[in-house]
């Protein structure tokens, strides 16, 4: 029974729920629409139309100034807009439609009061005669992007549904519309020209035509027709400028095409001089006409005869705007013909080219420049100094970056000299002077450097003086100019008021760098100084300064520290110096007390700066590099094997391209036996060096360093050898001591301690 009872229950439920549905259905079936409701609909064709002619006017007016598609993504893209908007137009009128059919179907007493005597009802049905003649309109362009047959079945539906709206309302528009159906027939079939013909005649002698309708109704007569009256066009040009229709752009737009396809060019110019908006809408129509053409391998010639000088200027103002590469080519061809070189054209193709071929760019500017002054024309809407001052910038930047030769970049800055008189740029005034000085022009650097150093001030004065001091030092300056050039600096460097941080830390970099010419110690002492002040933290080089100064000191542990901070940033800029500070460090190593700790971080540094020395050097320098680099690696393997066979197969390898008597190579070779235990064959290389040092320096002079170094190492290493007689060691060493009086002490220490060992182990032996 419980089972029951529920069941009965929801079948009640649910009978209940069907027939609030099937009242809720009838309830809106027979709901009358209201005002609000009518007006919504209108306002949504009105949208649904006005959207599809703001986004197809582009596309619409492309196919009027070409007479064609240009691309098929075009046809394509007004076939896709149209029929989206013509399918939306169909479902609006179907409810405006169902909207009239509720409103007659209505039995109401009052439906006088609703629809009658307020116009609803005859509004709507206006509506809906509104709605069919917009669904026709976008009909036509559906059409128009169709292809045939369905092009020709979609213009006789439009024919057929424009002709029932006529035996309702024969509004004037509706001639118009059928002479373009007519008109786009026409085009298969050139006998439908007297239909169109026809309906514009009717629409000509109707009264009450809205303007617009008027003027295009013109528009396409001339189209269809040609100018029927001497000066139509130029008559319809002037009456559009003083109407109600002044400001319609889209009409404005259809004549200034109809003038170009008229051929017209003077009559084009004056429409865009009426009408400056019109300029980048027409400049886009040509400019693709012209890129379209260029991509079907039209000859550009050809292409190019069909155009004016103002529809090229108009066409590459465009380009300009679309920033787009695919125009260079374009824009090439303009301004290599001689009938399109103005200046906008130039001005344009040199901004296309600036960054792929600046000489280029640079040329063009300059052209433009030249042409802007010889007659200056609106169109490029800029002074001639202004072109020309960019064709300097482009210039020096092109000229640095080393894309651009001499003789272009100062073609560009006497250019823009000669035009900017009194009104020179500061900046480039300057940058010019560095372009002279690095084309070989100095004097003429240098007059202009003393121009703006001698200024009372400016910008550049304090970088001019400094490079005019650095210009000098470059020379090679006497004493007494190098003085000059140190006391110029030091005035520069206290000239607080106008120096910026950057122009200061240059001067003292420089102020060091001569000084460190002079090779003096106090000098290289004051540098130190100089650079140890907190305020010169930002000097350029700072660390590569202070290694050379703390070199010329003799503190070469600390040189080495200092230049491998910056080798590190840059590794090139300074290898000359690290080439140099090696060789020192090589000469005298030997002067370094080998603690294990100190000595093994030293020679690891220099082996770090030898190693940036190989990577930065080609061709002989490279092989002395790679020398040092070795005799370091000797240095510190002590009894690393591989280590030692490394430096072993890179001395093997600089062998095969070595002269016999090369003293660095055979120095190397001496100490890596000495490291192998190979103490014969190191006594005979070290005896070769002796023997080729004595031969390299006069008969009478004191012997050097070198010499002795050898010497030693010779005697050393044959004192190593179980079977030599220590008796001829001792006797060497004591002709030595008595034959020279002016040994290097460090070496008349060794030679005295190996004397000691000999002849301790004399002792030894007789005991």
């Amino acid at each position: 029974m419980g089972n029951s009872d529920e069941c009965k229950a929801k079948i009640l439920t649910a009978l209940f729920m069907v027939f609030l549905l099937l009242s809720a259905d009838e309830s809106s079936a027979n709901t009358v629409p209201t005002a609000g409701e009518i007006d919504s609909l209108a306002e949504r064709v009105n949208q649904t139309s006005n959207t599809f002619m703001q986004r197809s006017l582009e596309l619409r007016l492309r196919y009027e100034y070409s007479g064609k598609f240009l691309n098929p993504n075009d046809r394509q893209k007004l076939h896709r807009l149209a029929e989206e908007t013509s399918e939306r137009l169909r479902t609006i009128a179907k409810e405006q439609k169902e909207f009239r059919q509720k409103i007659e179907d209505y039995q109401g007493d009052d439906w006088d009061d609703k629809y009658g005597s307020t116009g609803l009802w005859r509004k709507l049905a206006a509506d809906i005669y509104i709605t069919t003649l917009c669904n026709c309109e976008i009909d036509f362009y559906l059409a128009l992007a169709s292809q045939q047959p369905q092009k020709d079945k979609l213009l006789h539906e439009i024919l057929a549904r424009v002709d029932s709206l006529s035996r309702t309302n024969s509004l004037p528009y509706l001639h118009l519309l059928k002479a373009r159906v007519f008109a786009l027939l026409a085009i298969a079939d050139p006998a439908y020209i007297k239909s169109a013909k026809k309906e514009l005649d009717t629409l000509c002698s109707q009264r009450d035509i809205k303007p617009s309708t008027a003027f295009r109704a013109a528009i396409e007569r001339i189209k269809l027709l040609g100018e029927e009256q001497p000066d139509r066009l130029k008559t319809l040009t002037e009456e559009l400028a003083q109407s109600r229709c002044a400001q319609d752009f889209e009409l404005i737009l259809s004549l200034a095409i109809l003038q170009r396809r008229l051929n017209h060019p003077e009559a084009l110019e004056r429409i865009v001089h009426l009408w400056p908006q019109t300029k980048d809408f027409l400049g886009s129509l040509i400019l693709s006409e012209l890129a379209g053409a260029m991509e079907t391998a039209q000859p550009t010639k050809q292409a190019l005869t069909r155009i004016s000088v103002f529809e090229a200027e108009l066409a590459a103002r465009a380009a300009s705007k679309d920033h787009a590469p695919q125009h260079g080519q374009l824009l090439d061809c303009l301004s290599n013909t001689q009938k399109f070189q103005t200046p906008l054209i130039m001005y344009v193709a040199a901004s296309q080219l600036a960054d792929s071929s600046p000489p280029k760019a640079v040329d063009l500017l300059i052209t433009s420049s030249r042409l802007q002054q010889q007659r200056k024309t609106d169109m490029l809407n800029m002074e001639p100094r202004t072109v020309a001052e960019q064709a300097a910038q482009l210039a020096y930047n092109s000229f640095a970056e080393g894309s651009l030769n001499c003789t272009i970049a100062l073609e560009a800055f006497e250019n823009y000299i000669a035009m900017a008189e009194e009104k020179i740029n500061e900046d480039l005034e300057y940058l010019y002077s560095s372009v002279l000085n690095s084309c070989g022009r100095q004097t003429e650097s240098k007059e202009l450097l003393g121009k703006i150093a001698n200024r009372p001030a400016g910008k550049w004065r304090n970088r001019a003086r400094l490079d005019l001091i650095i210009q000098t030092a470059q020379q090679g300056p006497s004493k007494q100019q190098h003085r000059q050039l140190l006391t110029r600096l030091s005035s520069l460097i206290t000239d607080r008021d106008e120096n910026t941080s950057q122009i200061r830390a240059e001067a003292v970099a420089t102020y060091c760098q001569l000084l460190l010419e002079s090779g003096d110690k106090a000098h290289a002492q004051k540098v130190l100084q100089i650079l140890a002040d907190a305020e010169n933290a930002r000097v350029p080089n700072l660390n590569a300064l202070k290694s050379k100064a703390l070199r010329q000191l003799g503190r070469l542990e600390q040189a080495a520290k200092s230049l491998l901070r910056v080798s590190a940033a840059n590794c090139c800029e300074h290898v000359d110096e690290a080439m140099q500070l090696l060789s020192e460090i090589i000469a005298r190593i030997e002067l370094w007390p080998n603690k294990a700790g100190d000595f093994s971080e030293f020679v690891t540094n220099c082996r770090k700066l030898a190693k940036m020395c190989v990577g930065c050097f080609d061709g002989p320098p490279q092989r002395k590099s790679q020398l040092l680099l070795a005799e370091l690696t000797i240095f510190a393997a002590d009894e690393d094997k591989l280590e030692l066979a490394a430096a072993e197969t890179l001395l093997r390898n600089l062998a095969q391209d070595s002269s016999v008597d090369d003293g660095r190579l055979l120095r190397c070779r001496a100490r890596l036996f000495s490291r192998q235990g190979r103490f014969d064959q190191a006594a005979q290389l070290w005896a070769r060096l002796a023997k080729m040092q004595k031969t390299a320096e006069p008969a009478h002079a004191r012997r050097s360093w070198n010499w002795w170094r050898a010497k030693f190492y010779e005697l050393y290493y044959w004192s190593k050898q179980p079977k030599t007689d220590k008796k001829n060691i001792l006797h060497t060493v004591e002709v030595l001591e008595n034959s020279f009086q002016n040994i290097p002490p460090f070496w008349a220490e060794k030679l005295n301690s190996l004397k000691e060992s000999c002849a301790a182990g004399l002792s030894k032996a007789r005991k």
